[in-house]
């Protein structure tokens, strides 16, 4: 299939959000490698600018003051995590515009007005739940960027007769005074904070995406599947054929599954541990704030952030397992009694194969799911309690 054919297609309404956000970020595939490069130079521009305060405050505060040297820790781990999921994403390219073949080659050759509708109904689920992401880190982000100017807006509602103590926005160290150049450093961190939000955005709503026309492909099997349950007087036929195309669907969705797998699973790897530390350093950091209201809230608005960022990756994955699991129980439930007996086998060989439910691992060794999910916060806490013993 052609590149432009391709490109043209993420133009329509269900996708083009998507596009832009990939193209704002350089990793649209399909944009000229100038373009690419200048952007992808920026973005870890931008993440090495934040690093380098971040581990300047680590080094300065580790074996000084717990909590800030915490604070640095988990600034350093969030960063490099999204520095890791931007570089494994440029670098999976090829094997992304496989993807973007693949969902190309679904919508024009998906015909059918029924199956159409369904591959449209997951599409807009996909794009709601985009702008529904996207509506939210922006508002988190915006908030979180507030909280340094609480001080000054304050000053400018409630006048004292000296300036309130302005909030620092982390514990990294600079080169400037932080107090002395606070509106510089302010805006080098809304925009260094603007260029990780959009990346974020950019990567999770594009996965999202992939995850729902996997779930459309799924659907669209099971509906072929239980046409097959109507009587075969005069159809016994073509009740062959009928599963013969809907396992090359399956086929279709089953690549999917394993792009995505053998591009992300290793991410989703140290993705995990990053966040195991980052909640448990920001928790237990949250917890000796009780006193300091603002940096409390602060530091519980980042802890809240990133468990929902890890809820929303496990939740996509309990998805594609929970719609894996139905195409199995609907096959097993079918009137297979009615179909011919080289159809009987067909749907045998498709029942094995769904034994396997599909499903996105990190590096083999979790299962992204919501138990994955309940069990790493569960121990995240556990760590919680361990650190604040050493209190």
């Amino acid at each position: 299939m052609d590149e432009r054919e391709i490109d043209l297609l993420y133009d329509n309404y269900y996708f083009k959000l998507n596009k832009k956000l990939q193209i704002i970020t350089g990793l649209w595939p399909y944009k000229s490698r100038k373009y690419k490069l200048g952007i992808r130079a920026v973005v870890y521009a931008t993440l090495s600018l934040v690093m380098i305060p971040l581990c300047n405050g680590f080094r300065t505060w580790c074996g000084v003051n717990l909590d800030i040297c915490g604070e640095n820790l988990v600034g350093i781990c969030y960063t490099m995590l999204i520095f890791l999921k931007y570089w494994v994403t440029t670098h999976s390219e090829e094997r992304l515009k496989n993807v973007y073949r693949l969902v190309a080659k679904n919508w024009m050759e998906i015909t059918d007005p029924h199956e159409h509708e369904i591959l449209v109904d997951y599409a807009k689920q996909g794009r709601l739940k985009t702008i529904g992401y996207t509506a939210y880190v922006v508002v988190a982000g915006i908030g979180f960027c507030q909280i340094p100017m609480i001080s000054v807006i304050l000053d400018i509602i409630i006048p004292l007769n000296v300036s309130r103590t302005k909030i620092l926005f982390k514990g990294g160290e600079f080169i400037l005074d932080p107090y002395q150049h606070f509106y510089k450093l302010y805006v080098y961190f809304v925009i260094t904070s603007f260029v990780i939000m959009t990346i974020i955005i950019a990567i999770d709503t594009n996965y999202t995406i992939i995850i729902h026309q996997i779930l459309g492909l799924l659907t669209i099997v099971k509906h072929r599947l239980q046409r097959l349950a109507i009587p075969m007087n005069l159809k016994k036929d073509n009740s062959y054929h009928a599963i013969i195309k809907a396992i090359h669907l399956h086929n279709d969705a089953l690549q999917f599954v394993d792009l995505i797998e053998s591009s992300y699973s290793c991410l989703f790897l140290v993705f995990i541990g990053f966040t195991i530390i980052i909640i448990s350093i920001s928790t237990s950091i949250m917890m000796a704030q009780i006193g300091k209201l603002l940096n409390m809230i602060r530091v519980a608005m980042f802890v809240l952030g990133a468990s929902l960022h890890f809820l929303y990756i496990n939740w996509t994955g309990q998805q594609m397992i929970d719609h894996s699991k139905e195409l199995y129980l609907n096959v097993y439930s079918n009137e297979w009694y009615n179909l011919t007996k080289e159809a009987k086998t067909l749907l045998k060989i498709v029942m094995l194969r769904c034994l396997k439910p599909s499903k996105f691992t990190a590096g083999g060794l979790y299962t992204l799911n919501l138990e994955s999910f309940g069990t790493i916060m569960e121990s995240a806490l556990t760590y919680v309690a361990i650190m604040s013993s050493f209190r």
